[in-house]
């Protein structure tokens, strides 16, 4: 894990074994990112889809399921983009592929051998 993702990798395994959700603002200072800045907005999406890949790689969920537009209280368009990307059935129901990958993900990190 690189230098810049370590900090947002650790937040995510954090809020992951919280079985919490975190908003995209939230997350972006980890990695010295404005998400008022589209440059900064892109530069997230890479490094979220670096973390999937990672994550996948492993045979993971994709722990970046927990990251949340703050309106909406459900992951951008990307993540959808990349999850497909590494193989995953999204279909057309959004909202069901993203309740279910966010349970995988709490299940995986809440197990007591990552705690």
């Amino acid at each position: 894990m690189t230098v810049v993702l370590q900090p947002l990798y650790d937040r995510l395994a954090q809020t992951a074994r919280n079985g919490d959700t975190a908003t995209y603002a939230a997350v972006a200072p980890l990695a010295a990112l404005d998400m008022g800045s589209p440059a900064d907005r892109n530069r997230l999406a890479v490094l979220l889809d670096e973390i999937n890949q990672h994550e996948s790689g492993q045979g993971r969920p994709l722990l970046t399921a927990l990251v949340v537009l703050a309106d909406k209280k459900m992951p951008g368009q990307g993540f959808f983009d990349c999850a497909t990307r590494l193989g995953r059935t999204v279909g057309d129901d959004h909202l069901t592929f993203w309740l279910a990958e966010v349970r995988h993900v709490h299940e995986y990190w809440t197990t007591a051998e990552r705690r």
